[in-house]
């Protein structure tokens, strides 16, 4: 998803980081403390189902804020979603693992 923002979308990414830029030009996003200060809280938590319905009904949107998040958070969130990734096919390995070793044993239960 980072990857198309950066590639497949990258004019429209740096038409809009150059709009973010100028509305929030004093802003020094490698410090999280202005950047609380600055942004609203209920519009960051108005804007969260708009995000999540953005991944099925608009794509496009969503790998690029994903782009800009990843550049202003220098590589974080492409570094998160390795990690999530990695631990998603841990969990994997281990249900299918004891799926396999556990298969044939049966335990009867007694009364």
């Amino acid at each position: 998803m980072i990857d198309a923002g950066n590639t497949i979308y990258a004019d429209e990414k740096e038409r809009i980081m150059v709009q973010v830029l100028d509305h929030y030009g004093e802003l020094d996003f490698e410090d999280p403390e202005t950047v609380i200060e600055t942004l609203e809280p209920k519009q960051v938590v108005s804007g969260v189902p708009q995000y999540a319905s953005s991944l099925m009904n608009n794509f496009k949107a969503l790998a690029i804020t994903q782009a800009i998040v990843n550049d202003f958070s220098h590589g974080y969130v492409l570094h998160f979603h390795s990690v999530f990734l990695v631990e998603g096919l841990e969990l994997l390995g281990v249900y299918m693992f004891y799926a396999i070793t556990l298969r044939g044993k049966k335990k009867e239960v007694s009364a």
